[in-house]
C-alpha cells in the first residue's frame, strides 16, 4: 500500500448484494456513481454493526470466564 497513487491503484470488486447494500448505506441510486468513499462508509458502518452484535456474547463468555 505504500506506492498506492504512484503507479499502483486498487480495484473493489462486488457481488450484487453488496453494491445493493452500499446504494442503500450512500443515498445513491445509481452503481456507477459509488465511489472509495462509498465503501469505506459501507465498511466501516458493517463494522459497526458487527461490533454491537457480539457485545452481548463477548460479555457472556466474560463473565463465564470470571466465574
Amino acid at each position: 500500500m505504500r506506492n498506492l497513487g504512484k503507479g499502483q491503484s486498487v480495484a473493489f470488486c462486488i457481488p450484487a448484494e453488496i453494491q445493493t447494500k452500499i446504494l442503500a448505506i450512500s443515498g445513491k441510486n445509481d452503481a456507477t456513481t459509488i465511489d472509495v468513499s462509498d465503501v469505506l462508509v459501507w465498511s466501516i458502518h458493517e463494522t459497526y454493526v458487527n461490533l454491537q452484535r457480539s457485545m452481548p456474547l463477548w460479555a457472556a463468555q466474560g463473565t463465564r470466564f470470571l466465574r
